[in-house]
């Protein structure tokens, strides 16, 4: 089950950050992909917030540290 929700989380986003990238604009590969891996990070902690259900409160004790 946790491999089932890993892969469909991971093309959820592949999609999402396909769209988020403009290489239009005077960006290097590196800036790209750490800006990928921030989105990521900041969608994975969301969707773990609301799996647990934490409160806005918790939340923000939690990035607080």
């Amino acid at each position: 089950m946790k491999s089932l929700f890993r892969n469909m989380a991971f093309r959820f986003f592949k999609r999402k950050i396909q769209g988020n990238f403009s290489f239009n604009k005077p960006e290097t590969q590196a800036q790209q992909i750490q800006r990928a891996i921030d989105h990521l990070k900041k969608k994975i902690d969301e969707l773990v917030y609301r799996l647990y259900g934490l409160t806005d409160e918790e939340i923000k004790i939690i990035e607080e540290n």
